[in-house]
Order: structure tokens, then C-alpha cells, then sequence
């Protein structure tokens, strides 16, 4: 299982000191029912942690997951797929834990068996949908040197997590048409002309207005963003016969619908297809045009738009602010059919 994160006193207190005390080893998940997600909610801290707990001795990793699961939560495990792991090193209280994280789709609900001391502390079992998960998990504020530990491997592990979810771009390969999605940026344009004459596809279908929140298309040269795709692609060498296109959607999903108009009026048969757009937006742009076209198998191939990466997205205010936009329009765009979380 591959490393999320390494946690210690430098992130935490910014001390150097580590322990070297035998590590105590954990199974956490992200417990997914549908499109909502289990959270712990212990009132007595007003903390919000994902559901897991200690591995026996003697105990695997699974067994333990699946225990821990079923005590907390009263849910059954289905499908179960790794995360990955967090390493902690609390040297101020010379301890040291190795939580291994997994996705975990639900089976089937029952009633929670919590401990005596989890009932002391009011500890109740919430569903949330991801959107909300994050926010009431980033939102804490510790008050003691362990919660900080707690709310820091959790982030870590719900960061790796969206960042699978999210960034699904992949290798390009043979398609019947490269669909671009509505923007600003050049890069769009550019990657898809770079596709074609390397001979991908043999035809794009382009288009947008300008977006809903502006009142005109930002570059003043051109009126849409039709026109300014289309001009890209003919300075890279795209013949004007193989551009396909409307300028009236003014948002991704319109995007997508408006693009199956025209691929219906000009009666192309497409069978498989690519699109390109920014990285961060590659889900909810597949779960949108795959809505529209559901029977096109798609292959998302992406650039990094304002300098957000898979690698980066976390680090910066506003990185995470759009990568948080993505989920929460995943949420509200894509319906309850597509707005399971992978």
C-alpha cells in the first residue's frame, strides 16, 4: 500500500524530535453509501473523524477494518479498495501509529455497537454527502495536541482520496472526436490540435458562449469561446472542415448537452471519444458529457489550468477552493445516478 503522508511534531508543534516507540497499526475508511459518506461525530469534543480503530494483535488488516466497521458504524463492508497509508510520529508523547486507509462501499446497514467510553463521550454515527464531509473534518479546531494529530491524518487521507477522484486524466489513445470543453485558455485549444495531427482523432467539436458569471468573453479579439477555440485551432493547423461547434452553452454541462445537438445535426458517429479540459475539472466533465453520451466510451486527457496540478491542488487557498468547487457541482450537477463518488 503506497505512503500518503508522514505526520510529525515538525508539522504539528515545529519540533525535530521523533520517537522510536513500536508503532500501533490502524484500518480506517472512507465508508461510502450511494453519494453520502460516514463521519464520527463525538459531541463531547465536537470532533468529526472518518470511522476505524486499532488493529488486534494477531488481527489483519481487513478482519480489522471490517470489525471496526461494524462497531462503529453497524454497516457491513462490499466492495473494499486501498487508500493508502499515514504514518504518525508524536514524539512529545513518544508514540507512533501506522493507520492504513481504504475506500469502503457499504453492504449493509445495522445498528453501531460502541464502546462504553464512546458513549461517554456521545460519539454518534452522521452521513454526509463529500462535500460536507471535508468541510466539517477541515473546519475543526484542536484543542489538544492529539486532535491535532487526528484532524491532520484524516485531511491527509481525504486529500488523497479527491485527488483520485478528481484528476482522472489519462494517456490518450484512438478516438472517433476530441470534444474541448468550454474555456478561456489557450491550452485547451492548443492540446487538441497536438491530438489531432498526431492523428487521434479526425475531427473536433468545439464550443461555448462565454461563461454565466461574466457578461462577455473576456479576450477582446473574439465574441465566444468558439470563436477563439476555433481560431487556435486553425493557426495549429487544423483544417477548418474537420471543426465542429456551437457558441450559445454558457456552462460545462451545457457544454456537454449542446454537443450532442452537434453531433446529432451533422449526424457524425462517434463510438469513442476524447476530451480535453483542466485537470481539476476532468471528473466532472467526464461524469457531464458521459450523461449526454452514454453510450461513447470516454478518455479524458488534461491540462493544468492555473497552475493546479494533482500534485498541488492542496497547498494553496486557491487551489483547494476549486478543487472543492468540482465536488460540490459534482453534487448538484450531475444528478443522484452520477453523483456517487467513484
Amino acid at each position: 500500500m503506497k505512503l500518503i503522508a508522514e505526520i510529525t511534531d515538525k508539522e504539528i508543534l515545529g519540533a525535530d524530535e521523533l520517537s522510536s516507540a513500536e508503532p500501533r497499526c490502524t484500518a480506517r475508511a472512507i465508508l461510502k453509501n450511494g453519494n453520502l459518506y460516514a463521519v464520527m461525530y463525538t459531541k463531547k469534543f465536537n470532533l468529526y473523524s472518518l470511522p476505524g480503530g486499532g488493529i488486534d494483535d494477531g488481527e489483519d488488516i481487513i478482519t480489522a477494518l471490517k470489525r471496526e466497521i461494524l462497531e462503529e458504524t453497524g454497516c457491513t463492508c462490499g466492495n473494499i479498495t486501498e487508500l493508502g497509508i499515514v504514518k504518525e510520529n508524536r514524539a512529545s508523547a513518544d508514540h507512533t501509529q501506522c493507520s492504513y486507509y481504504y475506500v469502503v462501499e457499504v453492504d449493509s446497514i445495522g445498528k453501531p455497537q460502541l464502546t462504553e467510553a464512546e458513549k461517554n463521550n456521545k460519539t454518534e454515527l452522521q452521513w454526509h454527502t463529500m462535500s460536507e464531509i471535508i468541510k466539517l473534518i477541515n473546519d475543526f479546531q484542536p484543542k489538544t495536541y492529539q486532535q491535532q494529530y487526528l484532524k491532520a491524518r484524516d485531511v491527509a487521507a481525504l486529500n488523497e482520496y479527491i485527488t483520485d477522484y478528481v484528476f482522472v486524466g489519462t494517456q490518450p489513445y484512438n478516438s472517433d472526436a476530441i470534444f474541448v470543453v468550454g474555456g478561456s485558455l489557450p491550452e485547451a485549444a492548443e492540446l487538441a490540435a497536438e491530438l489531432y495531427k498526431n492523428e487521434y482523432a479526425d475531427k473536433i467539436i468545439i464550443g461555448g458562449k462565454y461563461s454565466v458569471k461574466r457578461d462577455c468573453f473576456p479576450l477582446p479579439k473574439y465574441e465566444t469561446e468558439y470563436d477563439f477555440y476555433k481560431d487556435i485551432l486553425l493557426k495549429n493547423g487544423v483544417n477548418e472542415s474537420d471543426i465542429y461547434g456551437e457558441n450559445k452553452s454558457g456552462y460545462t454541462k451545457q457544454n456537454a448537452e449542446y454537443a450532442k445537438r452537434v453531433v446529432d445535426e451533422n449526424k457524425l458517429t462517434i463510438n469513442k471519444a476524447t476530451i480535453v479540459c483542466k485537470s481539476f475539472h476532468a471528473k466532472r466533465c467526464l461524469l457531464l458529457y458521459q450523461m449526454y453520451f452514454p453510450n461513447v466510451d470516454f478518455t479524458v486527457v488534461t491540462f493544468d489550468g492555473f497552475d493546479i496540478s494533482k500534485n498541488n491542488w492542496y497547498q494553496t487557498e486557491y487551489g483547494r477552493e476549486r478543487v472543492m468547487g468540482e465536488i460540490k457541482r459534482i453534487e448538484e450537477q450531475t444528478g443522484e445516478h452520477y453523483a456517487d463518488l467513484g
